[in-house]
Protein backbone atom coordinates (compact mmCIF):
# COMPACT_ATOMS: atom_id res chain seq x y z
CA UNK A 1 0.00 0.00 0.00
CA UNK A 2 1.31 3.41 -1.03
CA UNK A 3 0.95 6.13 1.58
CA UNK A 4 0.10 9.64 0.38
CA UNK A 5 0.90 12.95 2.17
CA UNK A 6 -2.73 13.10 3.25
CA UNK A 7 -2.51 9.87 5.16
CA UNK A 8 0.82 10.55 6.74
CA UNK A 9 3.10 9.29 3.94
CA UNK A 10 6.33 11.09 2.83
CA UNK A 11 6.19 13.92 0.27
CA UNK A 12 7.99 13.25 -3.01
CA UNK A 13 11.37 14.98 -3.01
CA UNK A 14 11.85 17.99 -5.44
CA UNK A 15 14.88 17.48 -7.63
CA UNK A 16 17.73 20.06 -7.61
CA UNK A 17 16.90 21.47 -11.03
CA UNK A 18 13.34 22.23 -9.99
CA UNK A 19 14.55 23.88 -6.78
CA UNK A 20 16.98 26.13 -8.68
CA UNK A 21 14.28 27.09 -11.13
CA UNK A 22 11.95 28.00 -8.27
CA UNK A 23 14.70 30.03 -6.55
CA UNK A 24 15.53 31.85 -9.79
CA UNK A 25 11.90 32.78 -10.28
CA UNK A 26 11.73 34.05 -6.72
CA UNK A 27 14.96 36.07 -7.10
CA UNK A 28 13.71 37.64 -10.32
CA UNK A 29 10.55 38.72 -8.52
CA UNK A 30 12.63 40.22 -5.69
CA UNK A 31 14.98 41.98 -8.17
CA UNK A 32 12.01 43.38 -10.04
CA UNK A 33 10.53 44.76 -6.82
CA UNK A 34 13.93 46.26 -5.82
CA UNK A 35 14.52 47.65 -9.31
CA UNK A 36 11.03 49.17 -9.43
CA UNK A 37 11.51 50.68 -6.01
CA UNK A 38 14.94 52.00 -7.00
CA UNK A 39 13.56 53.59 -10.17
CA UNK A 40 10.72 55.07 -8.18
CA UNK A 41 13.20 56.58 -5.72
CA UNK A 42 15.38 57.85 -8.61
CA UNK A 43 12.33 59.39 -10.29
CA UNK A 44 11.27 60.96 -7.01
CA UNK A 45 14.81 62.34 -6.55
CA UNK A 46 14.88 63.75 -10.09
CA UNK A 47 11.46 65.31 -9.56
CA UNK A 48 12.75 66.84 -6.34
CA UNK A 49 15.86 68.21 -8.09
CA UNK A 50 13.78 69.55 -10.95
CA UNK A 51 11.42 71.26 -8.52
CA UNK A 52 14.42 72.83 -6.73
CA UNK A 53 15.76 74.15 -10.01
CA UNK A 54 12.31 75.49 -10.84
CA UNK A 55 12.36 77.44 -7.57
CA UNK A 56 15.62 79.01 -8.78
CA UNK A 57 13.95 79.95 -12.08
CA UNK A 58 15.48 77.13 -14.19
CA UNK A 59 13.58 74.80 -16.48
CA UNK A 60 14.82 71.55 -18.07
CA UNK A 61 16.22 71.39 -21.59
CA UNK A 62 16.35 67.90 -23.12
CA UNK A 63 18.66 66.66 -25.85
CA UNK A 64 19.55 63.08 -26.88
CA UNK A 65 18.53 61.61 -23.53
CA UNK A 66 20.42 64.28 -21.56
CA UNK A 67 19.08 67.10 -19.44
CA UNK A 68 20.37 70.61 -18.80
CA UNK A 69 18.71 73.59 -17.18
CA UNK A 70 18.02 77.01 -18.60
CA UNK A 71 16.77 80.26 -17.08
CA UNK A 72 15.62 83.42 -18.81
CA UNK A 73 14.53 86.59 -17.04
CA UNK A 74 13.89 90.16 -18.20
CA UNK A 75 14.73 92.97 -15.79
CA UNK A 76 12.64 96.06 -16.62
CA UNK A 77 14.77 99.19 -16.78
CA UNK A 78 14.93 101.25 -13.62
CA UNK A 79 14.54 105.03 -13.79
CA UNK A 80 18.31 105.42 -14.16
CA UNK A 81 18.57 102.79 -16.91
CA UNK A 82 15.71 103.67 -19.24
CA UNK A 83 18.01 105.03 -21.93
CA UNK A 84 20.47 102.11 -21.96
CA UNK A 85 19.10 100.74 -25.24
CA UNK A 86 19.24 104.17 -26.86
CA UNK A 87 22.76 104.78 -25.52
CA UNK A 88 23.99 101.54 -27.07
CA UNK A 89 22.26 102.39 -30.34
CA UNK A 90 23.85 105.86 -30.49
CA UNK A 91 27.24 104.43 -29.56
CA UNK A 92 27.07 101.95 -32.43
CA UNK A 93 26.16 104.71 -34.86
CA UNK A 94 29.00 106.87 -33.60
CA UNK A 95 31.55 104.10 -34.06
CA UNK A 96 30.34 103.52 -37.59
CA UNK A 97 30.29 107.17 -38.67
CA UNK A 98 33.26 108.68 -36.87
CA UNK A 99 35.73 106.27 -35.37
CA UNK A 100 36.27 103.38 -37.74
CA UNK A 101 38.05 100.30 -36.41
CA UNK A 102 38.81 100.05 -32.69
CA UNK A 103 38.84 97.26 -30.05
CA UNK A 104 35.76 98.87 -28.45
CA UNK A 105 33.89 99.39 -31.70
CA UNK A 106 30.40 97.95 -32.21
CA UNK A 107 30.04 99.41 -35.68
CA UNK A 108 27.40 97.64 -37.76
CA UNK A 109 25.80 95.92 -34.75
CA UNK A 110 22.43 96.54 -33.20
CA UNK A 111 22.17 96.70 -29.38
CA UNK A 112 20.37 93.31 -29.35
CA UNK A 113 23.37 91.65 -31.02
CA UNK A 114 25.72 92.51 -28.15
CA UNK A 115 26.12 89.47 -25.90
CA UNK A 116 27.43 90.50 -22.47
CA UNK A 117 28.95 87.17 -21.55
CA UNK A 118 30.46 85.36 -18.54
CA UNK A 119 30.99 81.78 -17.34
CA UNK A 120 31.57 79.92 -14.09
CA UNK A 121 33.85 76.88 -14.20
CA UNK A 122 34.92 73.94 -12.06
CA UNK A 123 38.45 75.35 -11.85
CA UNK A 124 40.42 78.53 -12.42
CA UNK A 125 42.91 77.13 -14.94
CA UNK A 126 42.87 76.02 -18.58
CA UNK A 127 43.52 72.35 -17.72
CA UNK A 128 41.74 69.53 -19.51
CA UNK A 129 39.82 68.66 -16.33
CA UNK A 130 38.35 72.12 -16.10
CA UNK A 131 34.87 72.55 -17.51
CA UNK A 132 32.15 75.19 -17.62
CA UNK A 133 29.07 74.53 -15.50
CA UNK A 134 27.29 77.88 -15.86
CA UNK A 135 27.03 80.17 -18.90
CA UNK A 136 25.35 83.52 -18.48
CA UNK A 137 24.77 86.44 -20.82
CA UNK A 138 22.71 89.61 -20.99
CA UNK A 139 21.06 91.21 -24.00
CA UNK A 140 19.71 94.75 -23.95
CA UNK A 141 16.16 94.77 -25.30
CA UNK A 142 13.89 97.75 -25.75
CA UNK A 143 11.77 96.60 -22.81
CA UNK A 144 14.62 95.79 -20.43
CA UNK A 145 17.73 93.72 -19.79
CA UNK A 146 17.30 90.04 -20.62
CA UNK A 147 19.56 87.61 -18.76
CA UNK A 148 19.85 83.97 -19.88
CA UNK A 149 21.72 81.30 -17.92
CA UNK A 150 22.52 77.70 -18.85
CA UNK A 151 23.43 75.25 -16.09
CA UNK A 152 25.17 71.88 -16.36
CA UNK A 153 23.14 69.31 -14.41
CA UNK A 154 26.19 67.04 -14.08
CA UNK A 155 29.27 66.29 -16.22
CA UNK A 156 27.50 63.45 -18.02
CA UNK A 157 24.97 65.87 -19.53
CA UNK A 158 27.39 68.33 -21.14
CA UNK A 159 26.06 67.81 -24.66
CA UNK A 160 22.59 69.04 -23.65
CA UNK A 161 24.15 71.92 -21.71
CA UNK A 162 26.21 73.20 -24.66
CA UNK A 163 23.42 72.54 -27.18
CA UNK A 164 21.06 74.70 -25.14
CA UNK A 165 23.58 77.54 -25.30
CA UNK A 166 24.38 77.12 -29.00
CA UNK A 167 20.68 77.06 -29.87
CA UNK A 168 20.47 80.67 -28.67
CA UNK A 169 23.80 81.93 -30.03
CA UNK A 170 23.37 83.75 -33.34
CA UNK A 171 26.02 84.23 -36.02
CA UNK A 172 25.50 87.98 -35.77
CA UNK A 173 26.13 88.07 -32.00
CA UNK A 174 29.09 90.10 -30.75
CA UNK A 175 30.56 89.06 -27.41
CA UNK A 176 31.42 91.57 -24.69
CA UNK A 177 33.25 90.02 -21.75
CA UNK A 178 35.70 90.64 -18.92
CA UNK A 179 38.80 88.53 -19.51
CA UNK A 180 36.71 86.43 -21.88
CA UNK A 181 39.26 86.46 -24.69
CA UNK A 182 41.86 84.82 -22.48
CA UNK A 183 39.68 82.58 -20.34
CA UNK A 184 35.92 82.19 -20.90
CA UNK A 185 35.70 81.90 -24.69
CA UNK A 186 38.74 79.58 -25.06
CA UNK A 187 37.02 77.32 -22.50
CA UNK A 188 33.86 77.27 -24.64
CA UNK A 189 35.90 76.46 -27.75
CA UNK A 190 37.81 73.72 -25.92
CA UNK A 191 34.69 71.96 -24.64
CA UNK A 192 33.00 72.35 -28.03
CA UNK A 193 36.02 70.78 -29.77
CA UNK A 194 35.74 67.69 -27.53
CA UNK A 195 32.05 67.19 -28.30
CA UNK A 196 31.72 68.80 -31.73
CA UNK A 197 30.48 65.61 -33.43
CA UNK A 198 27.31 65.83 -31.32
CA UNK A 199 26.92 69.62 -31.24
CA UNK A 200 25.77 72.41 -33.58
CA UNK A 201 28.64 74.42 -35.05
CA UNK A 202 30.23 77.20 -33.00
CA UNK A 203 29.83 80.56 -34.80
CA UNK A 204 32.81 82.84 -35.36
CA UNK A 205 31.95 85.92 -33.35
CA UNK A 206 33.57 89.29 -32.72
CA UNK A 207 34.78 89.92 -29.19
CA UNK A 208 35.30 92.99 -26.99
CA UNK A 209 37.27 92.26 -23.81
CA UNK A 210 36.65 95.00 -21.26
CA UNK A 211 39.46 93.84 -18.96
CA UNK A 212 42.03 95.16 -21.45
CA UNK A 213 40.13 98.44 -21.73
CA UNK A 214 39.85 98.77 -17.95
CA UNK A 215 43.60 98.29 -17.59
CA UNK A 216 44.21 101.01 -20.17
CA UNK A 217 42.28 103.51 -18.07
CA UNK A 218 42.73 102.38 -14.48
CA UNK A 219 45.80 100.17 -13.94
CA UNK A 220 47.71 103.10 -12.37
CA UNK A 221 44.70 104.34 -10.42
CA UNK A 222 43.01 101.31 -8.86
CA UNK A 223 44.54 98.72 -6.52
CA UNK A 224 43.30 96.02 -8.89
CA UNK A 225 41.34 95.76 -12.13
CA UNK A 226 39.22 92.86 -10.89
CA UNK A 227 35.61 93.35 -11.96
CA UNK A 228 34.39 93.72 -8.36
CA UNK A 229 36.89 96.55 -7.72
CA UNK A 230 36.09 98.37 -10.96
CA UNK A 231 32.37 97.90 -10.36
CA UNK A 232 32.54 99.52 -6.93
CA UNK A 233 35.09 102.26 -7.67
CA UNK A 234 33.89 103.34 -11.10
CA UNK A 235 30.23 102.32 -11.30
CA UNK A 236 29.34 102.95 -7.67
CA UNK A 237 27.87 99.46 -7.26
CA UNK A 238 28.36 97.78 -3.91
CA UNK A 239 27.22 94.17 -3.75
CA UNK A 240 25.63 92.87 -0.57
CA UNK A 241 26.17 89.22 0.47
CA UNK A 242 27.83 88.46 -2.85
CA UNK A 243 29.38 85.02 -3.38
CA UNK A 244 32.76 85.64 -5.08
CA UNK A 245 33.54 83.81 -8.31
CA UNK A 246 36.46 81.93 -6.74
CA UNK A 247 33.87 79.97 -4.72
CA UNK A 248 32.24 78.58 -7.86
CA UNK A 249 34.26 75.31 -8.06
CA UNK A 250 33.62 74.51 -4.39
CA UNK A 251 29.90 75.21 -4.60
CA UNK A 252 29.48 73.13 -7.74
CA UNK A 253 31.25 70.17 -6.13
CA UNK A 254 28.97 70.57 -3.11
CA UNK A 255 25.94 70.47 -5.41
CA UNK A 256 27.20 67.35 -7.21
CA UNK A 257 27.79 65.62 -3.87
CA UNK A 258 24.43 66.22 -2.20
CA UNK A 259 22.30 67.05 -5.28
CA UNK A 260 20.80 70.16 -3.68
CA UNK A 261 20.54 72.87 -6.39
CA UNK A 262 20.15 75.60 -3.78
CA UNK A 263 23.87 75.23 -3.07
CA UNK A 264 24.33 77.08 -6.39
CA UNK A 265 21.98 79.97 -5.62
CA UNK A 266 24.73 82.39 -4.60
CA UNK A 267 26.97 81.76 -7.61
CA UNK A 268 23.97 81.95 -9.98
CA UNK A 269 23.13 85.39 -8.58
CA UNK A 270 26.80 86.41 -8.82
CA UNK A 271 26.93 85.44 -12.51
CA UNK A 272 23.65 87.27 -13.16
CA UNK A 273 25.05 90.46 -11.62
CA UNK A 274 28.33 90.13 -13.55
CA UNK A 275 26.69 90.09 -16.98
CA UNK A 276 24.41 93.02 -16.14
CA UNK A 277 27.40 94.97 -14.85
CA UNK A 278 29.16 94.46 -18.19
CA UNK A 279 26.45 96.49 -19.96
CA UNK A 280 27.04 99.52 -17.79
CA UNK A 281 30.80 99.04 -17.79
CA UNK A 282 30.94 98.96 -21.59
CA UNK A 283 29.10 102.28 -21.77
CA UNK A 284 31.22 103.77 -18.98
CA UNK A 285 34.53 102.84 -20.61
CA UNK A 286 33.45 103.80 -24.12
CA UNK A 287 32.13 107.21 -23.10
CA UNK A 288 35.36 107.92 -21.26
CA UNK A 289 37.45 106.86 -24.24
CA UNK A 290 35.41 108.94 -26.67
CA UNK A 291 35.79 112.01 -24.45
CA UNK A 292 32.16 112.26 -23.41
CA UNK A 293 30.77 114.42 -20.66
CA UNK A 294 31.67 112.08 -17.82
CA UNK A 295 34.18 113.56 -15.33
CA UNK A 296 37.61 111.95 -15.74
CA UNK A 297 40.82 111.93 -13.75
CA UNK A 298 44.07 112.98 -15.45
CA UNK A 299 45.25 109.36 -15.33
CA UNK A 300 42.12 108.28 -17.21
CA UNK A 301 42.72 110.98 -19.82
CA UNK A 302 46.35 109.89 -20.16
CA UNK A 303 45.39 106.23 -20.57
CA UNK A 304 42.77 107.10 -23.18
CA UNK A 305 45.22 109.41 -25.00
CA UNK A 306 47.91 106.73 -25.25
CA UNK A 307 45.36 104.20 -26.51
CA UNK A 308 43.95 106.58 -29.11
CA UNK A 309 47.45 107.43 -30.34
CA UNK A 310 48.32 103.72 -30.57
CA UNK A 311 45.38 103.08 -32.90
CA UNK A 312 46.12 106.25 -34.92
CA UNK A 313 43.10 108.21 -33.68
CA UNK A 314 45.23 111.32 -33.31
CA UNK A 315 42.47 113.88 -32.95
CA UNK A 316 41.02 112.01 -30.01
CA UNK A 317 44.49 111.49 -28.54
CA UNK A 318 45.15 115.24 -28.68
CA UNK A 319 41.82 115.92 -26.96
CA UNK A 320 42.76 113.68 -24.04
CA UNK A 321 46.33 115.00 -23.78
CA UNK A 322 45.00 118.55 -23.71
CA UNK A 323 42.53 117.71 -20.96
CA UNK A 324 45.32 115.99 -19.01
CA UNK A 325 47.54 119.07 -19.22
CA UNK A 326 44.66 121.23 -18.02
CA UNK A 327 44.41 119.24 -14.81
CA UNK A 328 46.05 120.41 -11.58
CA UNK A 329 48.45 117.50 -11.17
CA UNK A 330 50.35 117.22 -14.44
CA UNK A 331 53.34 114.89 -14.67
CA UNK A 332 56.32 115.18 -16.99
CA UNK A 333 55.16 111.95 -18.63
CA UNK A 334 52.06 113.74 -19.92
CA UNK A 335 54.12 116.48 -21.57
CA UNK A 336 56.50 113.90 -23.01
CA UNK A 337 53.73 111.86 -24.69
CA UNK A 338 51.90 114.96 -25.88
CA UNK A 339 55.13 116.29 -27.35
CA UNK A 340 55.68 113.01 -29.16
CA UNK A 341 52.23 113.23 -30.69
CA UNK A 342 52.74 116.84 -31.80
CA UNK A 343 56.03 115.81 -33.38
CA UNK A 344 54.29 112.96 -35.21
CA UNK A 345 51.70 115.44 -36.49
CA UNK A 346 54.52 117.82 -37.61
CA UNK A 347 53.38 120.54 -35.24
CA UNK A 348 56.93 121.24 -34.19
CA UNK A 349 56.50 124.38 -32.10
CA UNK A 350 53.92 122.64 -29.90
CA UNK A 351 56.16 119.58 -29.72
CA UNK A 352 59.08 121.74 -28.59
CA UNK A 353 56.98 123.40 -25.90
CA UNK A 354 55.77 120.05 -24.45
CA UNK A 355 59.15 118.32 -24.58
CA UNK A 356 60.85 121.29 -22.89
CA UNK A 357 58.33 121.00 -20.04
CA UNK A 358 59.14 117.30 -19.71
CA UNK A 359 62.92 117.91 -19.49
CA UNK A 360 62.46 119.76 -16.19
CA UNK A 361 61.63 116.60 -14.31
CA UNK A 362 64.37 114.79 -12.46
CA UNK A 363 63.46 111.34 -13.68
CA UNK A 364 63.81 108.83 -16.48
CA UNK A 365 61.26 110.89 -18.43
CA UNK A 366 63.56 113.93 -18.53
CA UNK A 367 66.30 111.91 -20.26
CA UNK A 368 63.87 110.54 -22.84
CA UNK A 369 62.39 114.01 -23.40
CA UNK A 370 65.83 115.57 -23.82
CA UNK A 371 66.84 113.01 -26.42
CA UNK A 372 63.58 113.48 -28.34
CA UNK A 373 63.91 117.26 -28.14
CA UNK A 374 67.50 117.01 -29.38
CA UNK A 375 66.28 115.00 -32.37
CA UNK A 376 63.64 117.68 -33.00
CA UNK A 377 66.20 120.49 -32.90
CA UNK A 378 68.64 118.57 -35.12
CA UNK A 379 66.35 117.18 -37.80
CA UNK A 380 63.15 119.23 -37.96
CA UNK A 381 64.13 122.67 -36.60
CA UNK A 382 67.69 122.53 -38.01
CA UNK A 383 69.29 123.89 -34.82
CA UNK A 384 72.07 121.38 -34.06
CA UNK A 385 73.82 123.59 -31.49
CA UNK A 386 70.70 123.72 -29.31
CA UNK A 387 70.44 119.96 -29.67
CA UNK A 388 74.05 119.61 -28.51
CA UNK A 389 73.49 121.82 -25.46
CA UNK A 390 70.52 119.67 -24.45
CA UNK A 391 72.34 116.37 -24.31
CA UNK A 392 75.81 117.37 -23.14
CA UNK A 393 74.61 117.03 -19.57
CA UNK A 394 73.69 113.42 -20.19
CA UNK A 395 77.09 112.30 -21.53
CA UNK A 396 77.89 110.59 -18.21
CA UNK A 397 74.78 108.52 -17.64
CA UNK A 398 74.44 106.13 -14.72
CA UNK A 399 74.73 102.36 -14.96
CA UNK A 400 70.99 101.90 -15.53
CA UNK A 401 71.25 103.84 -18.79
CA UNK A 402 74.34 102.22 -20.28
CA UNK A 403 72.25 101.03 -23.20
CA UNK A 404 71.79 104.73 -24.11
CA UNK A 405 75.38 105.81 -23.43
CA UNK A 406 76.64 104.76 -26.84
CA UNK A 407 73.69 106.47 -28.55
CA UNK A 408 74.33 109.71 -26.62
CA UNK A 409 78.07 109.78 -27.31
CA UNK A 410 77.48 109.07 -30.99
CA UNK A 411 74.92 111.86 -31.20
CA UNK A 412 77.25 114.31 -29.41
CA UNK A 413 80.04 113.57 -31.87
CA UNK A 414 77.76 114.13 -34.86
CA UNK A 415 76.30 117.35 -33.41
CA UNK A 416 79.76 118.76 -32.62
CA UNK A 417 80.69 118.34 -36.28
CA UNK A 418 77.48 120.03 -37.38
CA UNK A 419 78.00 122.91 -34.95
CA UNK A 420 81.58 123.47 -36.22
CA UNK A 421 80.14 123.68 -39.71
CA UNK A 422 77.70 126.37 -38.53
CA UNK A 423 80.50 128.68 -37.31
Amino acid sequence: MIRTPSDGGERPKMNLKAKLKQMKSHLEEVEHVIDTESHRRDDDKQDEIQESFKQLGFHPFYFEGETAYRKKIVYPFSDGERDLFQQLHLMTEYWGESMGSHPLSTSGRSPEELLFFDTETTGLSHGAGNRIFLIGYARVRREGMEVTQHLLKDPGHETAFLTGFLDELNRSDYIVSYNGKSFDWPQVKSRHALLQAMLPSLPETGHIDLLHAARRLWKDELPSCRLAVVEEEKLGITRVDDVPGRMAPILYQEYLFDQHPHALKGIIEHNDQDVRTLVRLYLEITERYLGGHRPMTWKEHLGAAKWAEQVSQYELAELHYTKTIQSEDVSAEVYYHHGQLMKKLKRYDEAKHCLLKATHAKSEVSLKASLELAKLFEHQLKEPCKALQLILGYEEVDQEHLFRKHEIQKRIGRLEKKCRGFH
